[in-house]
């Protein structure tokens, strides 16, 4: 299986990110984890970050319901940096709305709609068809 070099997981919950960071570290698919609380500190993240291209996340878990800037403010302001890095998006969230799920996928950026927890096999599953 494909290792990638990093993952971002974009939720305000503290202990999701850290379940979902627990998750990720233990199937041994990634070199790197990075949490980002709402979508604008992921954008800033992303956009600024200046180091090396193994910072620009290959997959991004992204929550809907955030404070401050929530999922679909993160969909608007990373849609020209996408094109560009080639970023699998996934959105992981407790909602299991259609109208969210039909949203999502009608953006064009999202791959999947996944109901949170994530399981290993849930991971493992979304690097076998991505990567």
């Amino acid at each position: 299986m494909t290792k990638l070099r990093t993952i971002l997981l974009i939720d305000d919950d503290i202990a999701v990110n850290y379940i979902h960071k627990y998750v990720i570290k233990k199937a041994d698919v990634v070199d790197q984890v990075i949490t980002m609380m709402n979508g604008q500190m992921a954008i800033d993240y992303l956009i600024n970050d200046d180091s090396a291209e193994s910072t620009v996340p290959e997959l991004i878990f992204l929550d809907i319901n955030m404070p401050g800037m929530d999922g679909w403010g993160f969909l608007d302001g990373y849609k020209k940096q996408q094109e560009k890095d080639k970023t699998k998006i996934i959105m992981l969230t407790t909602s299991d709305n259609e109208s969210d799920k039909e949203r999502a996928m009608a953006t064009g950026q999202v791959l999947e709609f996944i109901t949170k927890p994530l399981t290993k096999q849930g991971l493992l599953d979304v690097i076998g068809r991505y990567f």
